[in-house]
């Protein structure tokens, strides 16, 4: 499937305007795809059973719940302002106060603290990767339902933990006068750049 030209554009404002850990966040969702691929197709030449592929890409997919962890260090404020730039946003827009907050950390502009939480929680959904194939060697379990009933509170716990970091990063601007416009979900990243 083709891509659209506002993800075209995204996908070069930020790889214009981004550094090297911009560059590593936005190549990580292709890079997980080409992994799950090559894993699924090894399990399946291997014939592994089909529990253990249900439970790989059950982690696999997942992982999309968590796109705050993707996006957010890709947000640093170069790539805030060049979007801005490319969509004429205005200047109270999310967009331009997220920009100016994150400058105001000095860093080039990034949320450090949010980017190695990122790459923990990535980190963290590939290490159950690893274990969703291997389940049953390391514990001796045969039911898959004992894998899900470990893996779904923990995958809660990281959307929790990602959540209340985004949640005290804005509440944290707001107290230092860079004040976020409300947004109508809880996830901020989706409300950061303004469309």
């Amino acid at each position: 499937m083709e891509k659209g030209p506002a993800e075209r554009s995204f996908f070069r404002t930020v790889w214009s305007a981004g550094g090297g850990w911009e560059h590593l966040f936005l190549l990580l969702p292709g890079i997980w795809v080409l992994y799950a691929i090559a894993v699924v197709a090894w399990l399946v030449s291997s014939f592994q059973s089909f529990d253990l592929v249900i439970r790989f890409l059950t982690v696999v997919v997942s992982i999309v719940l968590l796109i705050d962890a993707w996006i957010t260090p890709i947000l640093s404020a170069r790539v805030l302002r060049a979007i801005a730039l490319a969509e004429s946003s205005p200047p109270d827009s999310n967009t331009i106060v997220l920009a100016r907050y994150l400058e105001s950390f000095g860093r080039n502009g990034r949320w450090i603290r949010g980017n190695r939480l990122s790459l923990g929680v990535l980190f963290v959904i590939f290490i159950w990767s690893l274990v969703s194939i291997r389940f049953t060697e390391l514990t001796g379990i045969e039911d898959g339902a004992i894998f899900f009933a470990a893996y779904v509170p923990f995958l809660v716990l990281l959307l929790l933990v990602y959540e209340r970091e985004l949640r005290r990063l804005s509440r944290r601007a707001a107290a230092q006068g860079f004040a976020l416009h409300p947004t109508s979900r809880g996830f901020l990243t989706r409300h950061w750049y303004d469309k």
